[in-house]
Parts: structure tokens; sequence; C-alpha cells
């Protein structure tokens, strides 16, 4: 374990200040040596900081405070700032304080409190900050005269958007409130305070209307819960229909064709550039100031666009990252949600998806490679068998049934009863699915799945 002494974190959601992180000795610098680090500030700009990173284990040498200013000062770091309080506090608490489950805090931020009760907690039922914000959101809500507390109408909303296919929780709510009527959308207890929970308790069945309204077009557009893995993405669209009003009629037939198309674009375009991965608050806030500024025209897709360009966030996407998304490894956690985008017409509901090597993985061994002419041709195989491009999604009975089947003896029996096969695992028509004709299937089936994602982003 290793621990930035240089510099602390600045505007972390969890309000941790110290940079404590796992890293392999042979992976990084010594601990001696300064380095560096990429952060994202609080308007979600991407930074290049110095760090030093101190080998946690190593306080355990020094025998004195003594010892540690010496060390401080061997390494020119500043003994009076953050390195000095950082180091000295380390050795303290390791050396030095009794240890004894008892934590006192002094400071009055209630933020700050609720933030130790969740660490100070983790071994017990785990809680989160919206957890503890619901119990104070409750305990305001409720003195009206409404029939149902906050709790009741938020479970409540969950169930009816799981109805319509996707997983929500109690935090996407609250953070979609947020951003419907808070200028800060961080949770933060001050963001809830009476006039906010008031003013969301007022407009509860408009949120309501907003927030299922949103799902049903995410489903219309044919995404699912497995493909829409990044929630907050549907977040502008909430608001965008909110400030537009169009969350009554967005879903009527043959209405409203142009703001779909465009949402449609926004969606394939988020969530293959993952553009609401980690800490997305200052994203969002940014995109609500878009989506305000742009109420009474088109979903504003293009002004993202030109907001966010040459950004970590980048609405843009070129070949060289279509061409890194195709390269999603069969082992990486994104490649089931890349196969969902790519195919959207999989029946997720009643059947169990699995992904399946359509050359299968059995058939890359070493007897087979060295039947291929030459290095360069083995090294093609082995760079692209357990790509997307060589990936499907099949029901889990269809996959038992094909097991280690050569491919194209596999799709020769499938046509027989299912004329329609290639185009449903997205195959190229008029190609030979030999083996030893990998090159070819791996190049045409690149050109068919790179028109599927131009198609969805252009």
């Amino acid at each position: 374990m290793f621990l930035d002494i240089l510099n602390p974190i600045e505007n972390d959601e969890n309000k941790k200040v110290y940079d404590f992180k796992f890293l392999i000795y042979n992976n990084h610098k010594k601990d001696n040596e300064k380095t560096t680090k990429r952060i994202v500030d609080e308007n979600d700009q991407e930074q290049i900081v110095d760090c030093f990173w101190f080998g946690v284990s190593k306080i355990l040498e020094f025998t004195n405070e003594h010892s540690v200013v010496m060390y401080l000062s061997e390494h020119k770091l500043d003994i009076g700032g953050f390195p000095g309080e950082t180091l000295l506090k380390l050795f303290k608490l390791i050396n030095e304080k009794p240890i004894i489950n008892f934590y006192l805090e002094k400071d009055q931020n209630f933020d700050k409190v609720l933030y130790e009760f969740i660490r100070t907690n983790s071994g017990g039922t785990t809680l989160s900050f919206a957890d503890l914000l619901m119990s104070i959101i409750t305990a305001s809500w409720e003195k009206g005269k409404s029939s149902r507390g906050a709790r009741e109408e938020i479970d409540s909303l969950i169930r009816q958007i799981k109805e319509i296919g996707f997983n929500i929780s109690q935090d996407f709510v609250l953070k979609t409130s947020l951003v419907m009527f808070s200028s800060d959308i961080k949770f933060k207890l001050k963001n809830f305070d009476s006039a906010t929970i008031q003013k969301i308790k007022e407009e509860w069945g408009v949120i309501t209307l907003c927030i299922k309204s949103t799902f049903e077009l995410i489903k219309s557009l044919s995404f699912n819960n497995h493909s829409l893995r990044a929630k907050n993405a549907a977040i502008p669209i909430i608001y965008f229909l909110y400030k537009s009003k169009l969350y009554e009629n967005i879903n009527k037939e043959n209405q409203n064709i142009e703001h779909k198309v465009l949402i449609k674009k926004y969606l394939h375009i988020s969530l293959l550039n993952k553009l609401f991965g980690g800490s997305s608050d200052g994203f969002l806030k940014k995109i609500k100031t878009i989506v305000s500024e742009n109420e009474t025209t088109l979903f504003p897709l293009e002004n993202l666009k030109l907001k966010f360009k040459g950004t970590n966030r980048s609405f843009y996407m070129d070949d060289e990252k279509i061409d890194a998304v195709l390269q999603t490894s069969y082992d990486s956690l994104d490649s089931f949600y890349v196969l969902s985008i790519l195919f959207p017409s999989f029946n997720f509901e009643f059947k169990n998806p699995n992904i399946d090597h359509m050359h299968p993985k059995s058939q890359f061994n070493e007897a087979n490679l060295k039947t291929l002419k030459d290095d360069e041709t083995r090294e093609f195989y082995l760079n692209y068998y357990n790509t997307i491009l060589n990936l499907t999604l099949l029901s889990e009975e269809l996959n038992k049934s094909k097991n280690k089947s050569e491919l194209k003896k596999w799709i020769f029996e499938q046509e027989n009863h299912n004329g329609n096969i290639r185009n449903t695992l997205q195959i190229p028509e008029k190609i030979d699915l030999d083996f030893l004709n990998f090159q070819e299937f791996i190049s045409e089936r690149e050109v068919l799945l790179k028109g599927i994602i131009k198609r969805n982003i252009e």
C-alpha cells in the first residue's frame, strides 16, 4: 500500500483527503522519486499533478518523530506543509496512538459526520450517503399532508421503472431530483434543505412522469438494462423532457422523431465512450446548463459535441475509438455491454444471454496455429480470436448446442431451419467460414460492425 504525501485529494464525493493506493513495486517509480498522476478537478477537467508515493509499511522503520523529519528533509519535502503533516500523522497513528474503537468528530459539518458514519459502519449493514439522506428527507417530507412519505414514493417509482425493464436506485432518483431543482447537484446535506425538499414534493408527479417517460423512450430505442450500464446517462434526457415539457407526448407514435433520433445517438455515444464513468457531477452540471440554454430547440446533441470537444468527455467518436471498442476482449467487463449495444434485438428478458466465440476458442491451439502459413498470420489469429470481432450473444440453450462446434459446420446446420442465422449473428453473408479463412472473416465482420456503430452515432 502506498500513500501520496505530496498533495491531498480535493473535491472528493466521499470526503476523502488522503490518496491511498495498492501499487505493484515493479510497475511504479521508487518511493523516493517524484512522479505524476492524473486527477479530475471540480470542473471535470483532467490535470496532471506531481505526487510522491510513500510505501506505508516503511513507517515502521521510523523510531521517532525526528527520523520522520529527517526523511522529509532528505527528500526535500515540505516539513511544515501537507507532506510533513501527513507523514507525522501516519507515524503517530501507527506508533503512538492507542488503538481503540472510538472516534470523536469535533467538526460540526453534518456532511462530514455522515461520511464518517458510513466509513465506520462499513463492516456492518452497508449504508450509502443517500440512505442517510433519505432518513432526513423523509422526516421533512412527512410533515406535510401527503398520503405517502418520501421513501414510499421513491420505492414505488423504482418498482415502476423495474416493470419497464430497468433497475435504478434511490441514489439515482435523488441525483435526478438535484439536477432538476438544485444549482449544486452534489450529494450534500445543504443541497437538500427544506425549500428543495418541498419543491421535490410539490413536483413529485412531474418527476415521476419524466423518469418513467425517459425509460419508456430508452426501451423503445432498443436499449435494455444491460446496454444502459451507466444509468446516469439517462439523467440529461429526463431533465430535457422536464424543461421542454415533452414528458407527456415524447413516446407517442410518429411524433418527436427528430428528438428521438438525437437522443438515440446521444445514448450510443455516451455509452460507447464511457462518458459517465467515475465521478460525473461536474459533467452533469455542464450538461444541465447546456440543456437549460437550449430548452426551446431539439435535444442539444450538437451543442454537447461543441462544448466538450477536445476534452476527456468528448461526444465525438472517430475510427480510432470505434476500433478500440471492437478490440474489447472477451475477458473484459465491457464485452457483454458492447455486445448488448451491437445486438439490440436480443431477447434479454426471456433468454439467458451467453457470450460465445463464433470460431471456438479451443480451435486456437498450438497444433492448429502451426498449420498456418507464417508467423504474421498466427499473430493475427491470436490478436483477434478473443475480441468482439469473434464474439456474439447466444441464448444459453443455443450456446450449449453449439458447444465447441466449428463455425462453418454449425452455421450450415442452423441454416437448415433458420435461413436468417447469419444476419441474426451479424456474420457477413457470402464469406467462407472455414478456420483457415479467419482473417477474411475478421476483416469483413469489422466492416459490418463498424457500419452498425456509425449508423447509430452519425
